[in-house]
Formats: structure tokens, sequence, C-alpha cells
């Protein structure tokens, strides 16, 4: 059996570090939590259970020896280092004129200093390893600060700006890095800042749904890019529309369908359980008869107005796509009843410097399937056969043993035509059109359902 992964997060005796925390142990993860308040760990500890999975330390990672400590322990305890979430934060509200040398030293030490320390430690077992994730997380803010956050945003976007050099310097060892920017998280950090009656609770995001964001960077499922930054709006945060808003609206604009479009599909790009994520596309065969297929949404790119997936090059849909352009993606969200269908032409590329990082980002399990030895739809006889390498069924490939691999993948890049928008309803469904030219949109048109 290969042996457990292991994690540190700090900031990990309550909200989102805690909640990650736990879903990872729940994954079979080892995890070393670190937090500066000794008897909130110890809670942590009990709360978790997982004692030999499980470590906790004691640590302020404002402090940059302590925050090294952190990671020289962890390994020491586990023997390896999977992934380090720099989850720990100040966010005291200050103004700027207020902001004295003390308090600017306070926030970038937890903010800034202490995550670059830990992954300066930890550099060198990844190096060893060959592998590692590293996960910085970010706020929201660094978009759009909140007034009083003029130290704390800053200090987190030099954070993300880590992560960028991480993916540069990383990339030869295979090492990634992320940046998860939350808006409004319901947890005892917020509250110690705002009241319910300044951010309702509805108008938070759950430290349990950062969690599953975060936890799908360590284990290479998310369908970010290596080095991008997550931005995870709250609901009804100011500038941001609820998830759902236009099907919520009574009255919905044109512009609030097209808003709500595109945060649909760039959600289902970046969640792995957004319903969006596994869309339908169809397009016709070699016969002219229609083909349809269930694929992974990998990108939504609303400047460049188009949609991404994968596939092996040696399918038979590749061969369909150059015949016949036309490709129609089709989106349903069962919980608010919100079907998108929209009409594209498809590219289907296999060189060049798109195709190089996609793959460079793709995790070594998704890797996998390009290792097929057989082209996807052949006869494989009276048997089931998964179509892997036989070394390779109950196992993820090296980093090594996926290059083969490379010669099969394609990326399948579609530019949006139109875009169909139909919310059902009982009291009668509502659904809006966009056209698409060079890219952009028209301004719509309400359609009859």
């Amino acid at each position: 059996m290969p042996e457990a992964k292991v994690a540190i997060v700090t900031g990990g005796s309550s909200g989102i570090g805690l909640a990650l925390a736990r879903l990872l142990l729940t994954r079979g993860w080892r995890v070393a939590i670190a937090g500066r308040d000794a008897a909130r760990l110890r809670a942590a500890s009990d709360a978790l259970g997982a004692r030999e999975n499980l470590l906790t330390i004691p640590a302020d990672v404002g402090d940059t020896p302590q925050a090294r400590r952190v990671v020289r322990e962890s390994v020491a305890r586990f023997g390896r280092l999977d992934a380090l979430v720099n989850n720990a934060g100040f966010a005291p509200l200050m103004p700027i004129e207020q902001g004295d040398d003390a308090f600017l030293d306070s926030v970038y030490r937890v903010n800034t200093l202490g995550p670059a320390a830990a992954i300066a430690e930890a550099w060198p077992t990844f190096t060893r390893q060959r592998s590692g994730v590293i996960v910085n997380v970010s706020t929201y803010g660094t978009k759009d600060p909140f007034p009083g956050f003029f130290a704390y945003a800053a200090a987190k976007a030099a954070a993300e700006s880590m992560i960028r050099s991480v993916k540069n310097e990383g990339a030869s060892i295979g090492v990634r890095g992320y940046a998860v920017a939350p808006g409004a998280v319901e947890t005892p950090l917020l509250r110690g800042l705002f009241g319910e009656d300044a951010i309702p609770a509805s108008q938070t995001l759950r430290p349990e749904a950062v969690a599953g964001v975060i936890a799908a960077c360590c284990t290479g499922e998310t369908g970010e890019a290596n080095g991008s930054v997550i931005y995870l709006a709250s609901p009804g945060a100011q500038g941001e529309a609820p998830e759902h808003d236009a099907g919520a609206m009574e009255a919905p604009t044109l512009p609030d369908v097209l808003t709500d479009l595109w945060r649909r599909l760039e959600r289902g790009a970046t969640e792995r359980r957004h319903p969006y994520h596994q869309p339908v596309v169809s397009s016709m065969g070699e016969d002219a008869s229609p083909r349809s297929r269930t694929v992974v949404l990998r990108n939504a790119d609303r400047d460049g107005a188009s949609l991404v997936f994968h596939t092996d090059a040696r399918s038979p849909k590749c061969a369909e796509l150059r015949a016949n352009t036309a490709l129609t993606w089709t989106f349903y969200d069962p919980a608010s009843k919100v079907q998108l269908r929209v009409r594209s032409r498809a590219e289907v590329l296999t060189t060049g410097e798109i195709v190089d990082q996609r793959w460079a980002n793709t995790r070594a399990m998704g890797r996998r399937c390009y290792l097929a030895p057989r082209t996807p739809g052949v006869s494989v006889g009276d048997q089931p056969d998964p179509n892997l390498p036989e070394a390779l069924r109950h196992r993820e490939p090296t980093e090594q043993e996926s290059k083969p691999g490379r010669a099969n993948f394609a990326v399948v890049r579609c530019a949006i035509e139109s875009v169909d928008w139909l919310h059902l309803r009982h009291d009668g469904h509502r659904r809006a059109q966009f056209v698409f030219r060079d890219r952009k949109p028209d301004g719509g048109a309400w359609l009859a359902p």
C-alpha cells in the first residue's frame, strides 16, 4: 500500500483549518495542525480523534523560527510532507492613518513572513520527494479590500504572489501552488470583527465549503491551473451577487442573467462537486448522427468567451470535431433548476504552450487514462477491460511513468457562439439568450420558454 500522505495546516484549531484537517483525515491523510492557543489545540485534537494520524504543534507562525519548527517537527514525526497549507491569519481592522510600525509588523509577520518561512523550510523536503503542494489561504479582499483592511489585504496579496513563484520554481521538481481567497467565512475570526448585524450568517461561506476547495488543491483534484488564485465570493457579498442570483430574483435583468451564467460556468470549472463540472457535450458523428458525451469542464474564460475540456487525442470525437467543429454544451443544476445550452465551435489542440501547460497541471491520476494501450472505443473482447497498463491499475503513475501519455493528450477549446439560459419555475419558466461575436456577448434577448 502507498504510504499515507501528510499535510500541515496552520491555524488548524478552528474555522477553515479545523474543517480541512477533519476532511483530510477522513480521506486517509496524516495531518499536523499548528496554532497559538494550546488549549484550543487540545480541544481540536479531542474533536478530531485519529491520534496516530494527527500531530498538534503549539506555535505562533508569526514568529518565523516557530513557523520553520512546525515544518521540521511534522517531517520528523511523519517522515514526509505532501501539502503545506498556510491557513493562519491575523486580520485586525485599522484605518490607514492609525497603522503604526508595531501594527504593520504584526500583520505582515502572520500573513506574509510566517508562510514564507514555512515554504522555505518545506522546500528541501519537496525537492527530495520531487512532489508537493503549497496552498496559501488569502482573502477576497485582495480584489476589493474592506475599509480597515489596508495592511491585511496587502499582506495577503503578497502571499498570493508567493504562489506564482512556487509555480515557476517548483515546475522542475513537481511542486504545485495555489492561493484560495474566500470572502466572508463563518469563523471565530470573522465574528471577532463583525456581528451578524453587519454580516448575516446567510451571507457567509461555510468553513467546510472552503476546506473542500483547499483539499481539492492538495489532492490534485482541482480544475484550477497551477499558480492561480481561486476566488470564492461569499453569498450576497458587496459587489457580488449570490450564486443563484438571477434565478432567485423576481425580476432579473439581462445583465443579471449574463453575470449569473458566467458565475456558474466559472464555478463549474473550479469546483469538483459543482453540478456544472460534468456537462454533456454533443457533436455530429462522421455518419451525420448526433453524439453526446459527458466531459469535465476544465476552464471557463469569460474574457476569451471559451470553454475547455480534455480528451484522448485518439478518441473518435477528435476526428469528428475536426470534420465538423459544431459542438453544444448542456449544463443543468437540479437545485436551482437552471439550465445552460452553449453553442460553440471546437478546436482540437495537441501541441503548443496551452496544451503543455494543461498537461503540466494535470495530476498524476488524471494522466493515467492517457496511458491507455488501446484506442478508446475499440472492441476488447468478451470481458470488460479498464484499458489501463497492468502495472497502473491500482496506483497512480510516477512523473516519469506518465510522460508517454502526453502524446495522447488533447485540449478541446471551444469558442462560444451563443448561450441559452433557462430557469424552470412552477409559476412559469424564464428563458434568455446571448449571441457572441468576436468573443463579446450582445445585449441579450428574452425568449419564450
